[in-house]
């Protein structure tokens, strides 16, 4: 088990691991007249983060949570960090919901306490995260009873969501770097700390990275002094982002540095690490090997996640797998085939998806695809499926002969973009159950909504026509194969099916859910056919 009483003198990393102080460059006498400390630094540090931040350390309970390795040796490189002595730069890669921005955060606060640096910059990828931060951090100094620096007429010189300023002469600012890129702003004084938390974003395209990369090693380290202290936390959510980079040694900037890990949430995992099994008339994933790298991330919590999350999703955000972000999404080798077609009230759920074009234009436009999907239980089957270049009128007209061909598929779902809500509006007084689905920054891009549900086909639970039966079934398993690579159509239909049928909630509410929509939808047809004369009022008809 991992001590956790560091003395002062234990606080200083190892030579093999990080220069020492005491062995770091001299500066120049006008930063040597900056080097006193504000405060007294305390024997035993980790005794006095538990003083002082005790909640942050606790379990809903009220029990202490051990530190993990990782936690010290992040811990052990800012006691150690002097006013005007240069350190190599601290990167820790460690899993989502694992302390990492709680401890940065923290540590901003114990540097500005006792004047461990004088000037910070808290770094993020937009300039909202930033000010979050900085935000937070003001509350921790809010709690050590630090004063905020005011003028001569007694108003705050700077105690706002995006800038701190403390009675003792510490400076914090967020910059997001997109703001970065316009030009910083700074002090007189340049900065000696530059925190960068959650700089990397799973939906960066190649150009927003290399964006970032140039306001980082342009715009923002060449206005730190000799001295600056570099500290970075994050996972690792895309596979060229620059903590990755950092990582793999690809990152040719910010070269003398240590980086704690990538450290995962769960250990010594062997494939299949989990299974989805049935608890209380509900399907739940359960971890079936491997142990927790943190007590304050337990099987408890990391089976919480997984549920809530999805197991592609853990992969990358808990346990670091880069490598699946590179991977095809959907596998040839994972499809079920079916070589009868089943009875369509052998389902629990019938569903149309379309994924419409833009414009009319029939020769040379995208392609238009519809799908009609069953779900049985967790099992989700391709029935129908339409794809081909369609003019506006053909797709209303495609829209309408599915509609007519499967009578039970109450509920026809179509992307809010492109030609979607022209169709929706054409077509919602005689093709009844239509829904708009929005997309927009909350549902995410094509990659990160196919990731959402690619679960349910690594699981096999995903069926297809054989050859024998519908020969475009070999065609739709090439086109997913490829996706997001152009054709994208089909992989557009098929996770806004999947998303619909299997949400992230129990199978028996979604049943309900969708009875009752069924019963609203028949109750509408009632009404339009009354309107229309074609029933007297009072006539009873089965619903």
């Amino acid at each position: 088990m991992v001590s956790e009483q560091l003395t002062l003198n234990q606080l200083v990393y190892r030579t093999n691991k990080l220069r020492p102080p005491a062995a770091a460059k001299s500066l120049s006498a006008k930063t040597s007249a900056r080097v006193g400390l504000w405060r007294p630094l305390p024997a035993d540090g980790i005794a006095w983060l538990r003083a002082n931040f005790s909640t942050y350390f606790q379990d809903v309970h009220g029990y202490d949570i051990p530190f993990a390795e990782r936690h010290l040796e992040f811990w052990r490189w800012v006691w150690a960090l002097r006013p005007g002595v240069s350190v190599d730069p601290f990167f820790a890669v460690w899993p989502r919901a694992g302390g990492k921005s709680s401890s940065v955060e923290m540590a901003c606060s114990v540097i500005a306490y006792f004047g461990l640096r004088r000037y910070g910059l808290y770094l993020s990828s937009v300039q909202q995260q930033a000010d979050d931060h900085v935000s937070n951090v003001a509350g921790l100094l809010e709690m050590l009873g630090v004063d905020r620096s005011v003028n001569k007429y007694g108003h705050s010189r700077g105690w706002r969501v995006n800038r701190l300023r403390t009675d003792d002469g510490f400076t914090l600012d967020a910059i997001g770097l997109e703001a970065a890129s316009r030009g910083v702003k700074l002090e007189e004084n340049r900065p000696d700390l530059l925190v960068n938390d959650d700089l990397d974003d799973g939906e960066d395209s190649l150009e927003t990275l290399a964006h970032k990369e140039r306001a980082l090693t342009r715009k923002i380290l060449p206005t730190g002094t000799p001295d600056i202290a570099v500290v970075g936390v994050q996972n690792l959510p895309h596979p060229d982002g620059i903590f990755t980079k950092i990582v793999q040694g690809r990152a040719e900037y910010l070269r003398r540095r240590f980086v704690s890990g990538p450290h995962p949430a769960l250990e010594g995992c062997v494939e299949p690490w989990y299974a989805l099994v049935e608890e209380d008339g509900s399907l739940r994933y359960r971890i079936l090997n491997g142990a927790p790298t943190w007590a304050g991330q337990d099987m408890v919590a990391c089976e919480a996640i997984l549920n809530l999350i999805g197991p592609t999703a853990f992969e990358v955000e808990l346990q670091h797998r880069t490598e699946l972000l590179s991977m095809t999404i959907f596998s040839r080798e994972a499809w079920r085939t079916f070589d009868a077609w089943p009875q369509t009230d052998w389902f629990d759920v019938l569903v149309q998806s379309w994924d419409a074009t833009f414009g009319n234009e029939k020769a040379h436009g995208s392609y238009v695809a519809g799908h009609l999907w069953g779900r049985k239980n967790a099992q989700v089957f391709l029935l129908d499926r339409v794809f081909a270049r369609l003019s506006f009128l053909d797709t209303c007209d495609a829209i309408e002969e599915m509609y007519k061909k499967w009578p039970g598929a109450y509920v026809k779902l179509i992307e809010d973009k492109a030609n979607g809500p022209a169709i929706f509006e054409t077509l919602r007084s005689r093709v009844f159950g239509l829904q708009l689905q929005p997309i927009n920054s909350r549902s995410g891009s094509k990659f990160s909504r196919a990731n959402s549900v690619a679960h349910i086909q690594k699981e096999r639970r995903a069926w297809v026509p054989s050859m024998q039966l519908a020969p475009w079934g070999q065609e739709y398993i090439e086109h997913m194969y490829n996706f997001p690579k152009p054709p994208q159509d089909d992989g557009d239909a098929t996770s806004q099916a999947w998303r619909y049928l299997c949400p992230p909630v129990p199978v028996k509410d979604t049943v309900r859910e969708t009875l009752q929509h069924r019963h609203a939808v028949q109750q509408q047809l009632f009404r339009a056919t009354q309107r229309q004369g074609r029933l007297r009022p009072g006539t009873r008809t089965r619903v």
